[in-house]
């Protein structure tokens, strides 16, 4: 038997089948929904099929609150009628290859800005463009940038007891003036330009790969280190074989890298030696194999200049394993400020370490619940300095780690 739709039916079907996921795609938030707090995705129910543009526009200034995250296939637009500024709470993340952008000035007043996509600042008629006051801090990720346009960069309040935390490991474009005031603090390893001059208070601990300075400055601050490491990245090239591979931006001196491997995250011994190119300004790539993997690796990079002095990278991980028999866990927030959750709880107890980058041990304890674990490293946040830590936590059936960022 032959089923017949009549003609406006099946328009109309049609319609809906077309419109539906354009009208998922479109969802945007409000003006009430970014202030009134808790966790908010933009947009809600999109699966990122297609671009997304959401314009919010506030006639007066915005206290944003809560846990916003901008998803990677969205464009915000944030935009004010007056000449106030964009206030923002709680954590606002903005996830590779999200947009964010705003038509006015904007302070992170206490708050938690994680750029892994872009942020372009609006029209500051060169006062203060961005402002990073009371605590709060933004974090370029390597992946993130920030332009500021024609306005000025500060960094820490008006008084002794205003801070701010401002850590660029991407790029952060301005054609104005840099401000470290007071308690600011600026940091990170990445791309900084700017076209008036560069000032300080407070602390520039940076050692950025790239620092343009206007025509009235001398100095961005920055830290000369021998050699300036771009990136260093592992992966399990096949069954038993890790691929190391790292690269930089200028070399100065430069003997080489040795290689070091660690099973726990803790203890290294070198592996290997891989030439450095002496002193150069081009980018650098390099390589190495480890065929030896039998479990879980660490890897570490130490680069030797010709007289001796040593630095150590950033520790990286490979997972021999397809899958940890240990559930994932995972932390929140990431970057931690005073304190932190775990995701998840997990049955039984296991023993817990916290190290550095160079593999310092900074915490050990073992049959610790995950309750308890989080009890005891919260209460050594605070005593901890800015940069990257590893959480390790196993048991007999396996082992985990948690990379844990500290502002």
């Amino acid at each position: 038997m032959e089923l017949h739709i009549n003609q406006p039916a099946r328009i109309l079907s049609l319609i809906c089948l077309v419109l539906l996921p354009m009208i998922v795609n479109a969802q945007c938030p409000t003006e009430a929904q970014l202030e009134s707090g808790g966790t908010l995705n933009i947009p809600t129910n999109n699966d990122c099929s297609s671009a997304v543009s959401c314009t919010i526009t506030s006639a007066d200034f915005w206290d944003i609150d809560g846990n916003i995250t901008v998803e990677s296939c969205v464009t915000l637009n944030l935009n004010q009628n007056s000449s106030w500024l964009y206030i923002l709470g709680g954590t606002f993340t903005i996830n590779e290859g999200a947009t964010v952008n705003t038509n006015r000035r904007l302070i992170v007043d206490g708050a938690t800005v994680i750029v892994n996509g872009d942020l372009n600042v609006g029209d500051g008629n060169g006062t203060d463009n961005l402002v990073l006051t009371n605590g709060g801090s933004i974090t370029v990720a390597t992946t993130g940038s920030v332009d500021v346009g024609n306005g000025n960069i500060r960094v820490g309040g008006n008084n002794g007891g205003n801070t701010g935390t401002f850590t660029v490991n991407g790029s952060v474009t301005s054609s104005g003036n840099i401000n470290i005031r007071n308690n600011g603090t600026l940091e990170g390893s990445g791309q900084v330009s700017y076209g008036g001059t560069f000032s300080t208070s407070g602390e520039t601990t940076q050692s950025f790969t790239t620092c343009t300075e206007g025509s009235s400055n001398t100095s961005c601050g920055a830290t000369t280190l021998p050699v300036k490491l771009l990136s260093f990245k592992t992966s399990l090239a096949s069954p038993g074989t890790a691929q190391l591979d790292w690269s930089t931006a200028t070399e100065l001196n430069n003997e080489g890298f040795y290689v070091e491997k660690s099973t726990d995250g803790i203890d290294f011994e070198s592996i290997g030696f891989v030439e450095g190119n002496g002193t150069t300004d081009e980018q650098k790539h390099y390589q190495f194999y480890d065929r030896s993997v039998h479990g879980n690796s660490y890897y570490r990079l130490r680069q030797v200049d010709f007289d001796g002095q040593f630095e150590f990278s950033p520790i990286a991980f490979v997972q021999a394993a397809e899958h940890d028999a240990i559930p994932q866990l995972g932390i929140y927030p990431n970057p931690v400020v005073s304190s932190f959750q775990f995701t998840k709880s997990l049955e039984g107890v296991f023993d817990w370490a916290l190290v550095n980058t160079s593999g310092q041990k900074l915490f050990s304890q073992q049959n610790l619940t995950v309750p308890q674990a989080e009890l005891q490293l919260n209460e050594m946040i605070n005593r901890l300095d800015a940069g990257t830590y590893m959480i390790l936590m196993q048991n007999g059936e396996g082992r985990q780690h948690i990379r844990m960022l500290k502002q």
